[in-house]
């Protein structure tokens, strides 16, 4: 049986086309065309990497013929495009093949920020595609706006998989307490708000608590943070301990230690971060925005009123309340991530989109 030819446009150094055909790549006859390479090798695909001019935005106009020529070359079933407003754009180009596109979060919230003539570009490559794949509701009615289809948009984001070792049976609170934050420190992450509520709450309630920062930031973003722990005795700040980055398998290993974790971004699409702490067990602290609400309620998690530290802190103090109140929160929040986001089930639904539209 003749397997069905994709190519794949999009940022392999980001790993979001490796997490969608993982599974099913050596099904298919896969080709992959960036000007972002990088990320995790793949097992069964060409990798065909464009030239950067200039390493701008520019790169997408100058390669755009290059982008043609090989389209035309490889003659693909479908053509994947990953990220709206960069190579998503390349849809306008002509060819017999189906499109399907795979909207990011962070991509379309920037997108509505454009200027008209950029969003007019954009609304011309949305109505070039046979298939928009939205991570998220909030993600698909931003879509809506900006031109697209609404029945054309299938909404469901790649998700996790957490070994089931690692998956907590019941909600047991360490001591001293720990909580964890994995997301980065630019400023719409809140990282450093996040350290001086903590500080805070560690000064005046005096519980036993330790704070684990994963992941890192540039030379700003570890400035805030230090200046805000240099305004406190070593007696709160020992209690801040900077893990950085690390290996993926390590750091699901590592949450499987925590009790408590925090994210309370200013925006977000689907927070892949948030899903598998959800799915290891621990109790979330977010932030009250949309893709939040869309995974979690009151009932399961702890929603920050504000951005102020004096607002953070609160939110902890609540926390440690809430965890030991009942087990309910544990249960159902697994449920959702062996569900909807369930990693298995929605490459798999992927593929029958490739199936569908081949």
């Amino acid at each position: 049986m003749k397997k069905i030819k994709v190519v794949s446009l999009g940022p392999t150094s980001s790993q979001h086309i490796q997490k969608w055909i993982g599974p099913f790549e050596e099904e298919i006859d896969s080709t992959v065309i960036t000007l972002h390479p990088g990320g995790a090798r793949f097992t069964a695909s060409e990798v065909i990497s464009l030239r950067k001019y200039t390493g701008t935005k520019l790169d997408f106009l100058l390669n755009l013929f290059t982008v043609w020529r090989l389209l035309a070359k490889q003659k693909p079933d479908i053509v994947h495009f990953h990220f709206l407003s960069s190579y998503g754009l390349f849809a306008l180009i002509p060819g017999r093949f189906s499109r399907i596109l795979s909207a990011w979060g962070s991509d379309v919230n920037l997108s509505l920020k454009k200027n008209l003539i950029v969003k007019s570009v954009i609304k011309a490559a949305l109505a070039r595609f046979d298939c928009i794949n939205s991570p998220a509701l909030h993600i698909k009615d931003k879509l809506v706006s900006l031109g697209a289809n609404r029945e054309l948009i299938e909404t469901f984001q790649y998700g996790v998989t957490i070994p089931t070792e690692l998956v907590k049976s019941s909600p047991q609170m360490r001591h001293p307490i720990r909580f964890v934050s994995t997301r980065n420190w630019q400023d719409l992450y809140c990282i450093d708000k996040l350290v001086e509520g903590f500080c805070r709450f560690v000064e005046n309630s005096k519980v036993d608590a330790v704070l684990y920062l994963y992941g890192g930031g540039g030379a700003s973003d570890r400035e805030r943070i230090l200046t805000i722990l240099s305004n406190y005795d070593a007696s709160v700040t020992d209690k801040v301990v900077v893990k950085g980055y690390c290996e993926y398998n390590v750091l699901l290993k590592d949450l499987s230690t925590m009790d408590i974790f925090v994210s309370i971004p200013t925006r977000d699409g689907t927070p892949l971060s948030l899903l598998e702490a959800m799915g290891v067990g621990l109790y979330p602290i977010v932030s009250d925005i949309d893709a939040n609400r869309e995974c979690l309620d009151d009932q399961t998690a702890t929603f920050i009123e504000g951005w102020e530290p004096s607002q953070i802190e609160v939110a902890i103090a609540r926390s440690i309340e809430r965890f030991s109140l009942s087990n309910s929160w544990l249960e159902v929040n697994k449920r959702i991530i062996s569900g909807k986001y369930s990693y298995d089930k929605n490459t798999a639904r992927m593929k029958s989109l490739y199936e569908r539209f081949s």
